[in-house]
């Protein structure tokens, strides 16, 4: 974009700073919810975010491809095709590396905007009492497995970013590794602002996680998605994520995250991880 161009969010930006500025004046509880729309595709932003960014410096994932490829012992439908950027078509490192950048350029633009909204709540005096969650819906591959789309029940794709401030926490800038679900948000902030649970919610309040990232917490997560009429299934826990396609007709898929971070060997077959199979099948279910 020239460099005169705002770009598609900070206008959603000064929308978010004018109703916090209502609120801070009306002196009542409120709730905000405010939708970017990068890193979305079109992969568009501000030059200047651009050339915060050199593509020669972009490193490439270790599962790099030029294209999707169904590789032996993954199942089909793992894979999809690029519609997103590329269209089915094969492309080179040098568009991989410039796709990379203006991903990051995008995500840069989005920040920004991100921090013109917390700027405003503190200069309403609002940042004391106030909960604030940054989330996105899901993941996206850049060129692992030769991929540039969601979609798929990879980690890249299935796990999305999730960051939660409440300023009456004491463990603020801490991560945890325990596993949740977005389907947990509602009742976490019905939690948080001392609302009753209503009794239809699935999800369980990340509250003790907020208090303790270590406290003790056995749910999975659970990730669903559609390929040739046929639904897959994932199911993930901190060490494993686990996936059947068609009820495990079209093929299944076991990755272990403490040792192959990239889901470079699939492990669902034969004896030595049967087990592992079995229980994470019943999470599954």
């Amino acid at each position: 974009m020239p460099d005169g161009d705002v770009g598609q969010d900070a206008p959603i930006a000064d929308a978010a700073i004018a109703s916090l500025r209502e609120f801070a004046r009306a002196g009542k509880p409120f709730f905000l919810a405010t939708g970017f729309h990068k890193p979305h595709v079109p992969l568009t932003a501000p030059k200047k975010y651009f050339d915060m960014f050199d593509p020669a410096a972009m490193t490439l994932p270790p599962d790099f491809d030029t294209e999707p490829r169904h590789l032996p012992g993954y199942p089909a439908d793992e894979f999809r095709q690029n519609i997103d950027l590329y269209a089915g078509r094969s492309f080179t490192v040098l568009e991989a590396r410039e796709a990379m950048r203006a991903y990051y350029a995008c995500m840069a633009y989005m920040d920004a905007q991100v921090g013109r909204v917390l700027d405003a709540l503190t200069a309403a005096g609002l940042d004391r009492n106030t909960i604030v969650v940054l989330w996105g819906d899901h993941g996206w591959h850049l060129s692992e497995k030769g991929m540039w789309a969601k979609g798929t029940l990879f980690e890249v794709s299935a796990r999305g970013p999730l960051f939660i401030a409440d300023p009456r926490m004491r463990t603020a800038g801490t991560t945890t590794r325990r596993t949740v679900e977005y389907v947990d948000m509602y009742p976490t902030l019905t939690d948080l602002c001392g609302l009753p649970k209503p009794a239809w919610t699935e999800g369980a309040s990340l509250r003790p996680l907020l208090e303790n990232p270590d406290a003790a917490w056995d749910r999975p997560a659970r990730t669903f998605a559609v390929r040739n009429w046929a639904i897959g299934r994932s199911v993930r826990t901190e060490r494993w994520r686990y996936t059947e396609w068609d009820e495990g007709r079209g093929g299944r898929a076991l990755f272990d995250h403490d040792n192959d971070p990239h889901e470079m060997r699939n492990l669902a077959e034969g004896e030595a991880h049967k087990q592992t199979v079995d229980a994470m099948r019943k999470l599954l279910r």
